[in-house]
């Protein structure tokens, strides 16, 4: 079976990058999905969101922040996360 992954060209880290990375996230379109456990989410989660909010980076749907717990199944991530439409 033929395993394929795809990801921009881009990797940036660095002291507080999230709070700088709607730069970045606007080259790539106006829609996110995060993807976290629930010890990042429980971090900082709430904080980020308000965050893509301000910069107008959409990550909601119909007010409700839909996150997914990755655990290596990609099936489990689209059905968690769904669309952001």
């Amino acid at each position: 079976m033929e395993k394929l992954f795809i990801s921009p060209s881009k990797y940036v880290q660095g002291e507080h990058v999230l709070q700088q990375s709607a730069e970045y996230l606007k080259e790539l379109g106006t829609k996110v999905q995060l993807l976290t456990d629930s010890f990042v989410w429980d971090m900082l989660g709430n904080d980020y969101v308000k965050y893509l909010k301000e910069a107008r980076i959409g990550c909601c749907l119909g007010g409700v922040f839909r996150r997914g717990i990755f655990r290596g199944d990609t099936r489990a991530v689209t059905e968690a996360g769904g669309s952001t439409d």
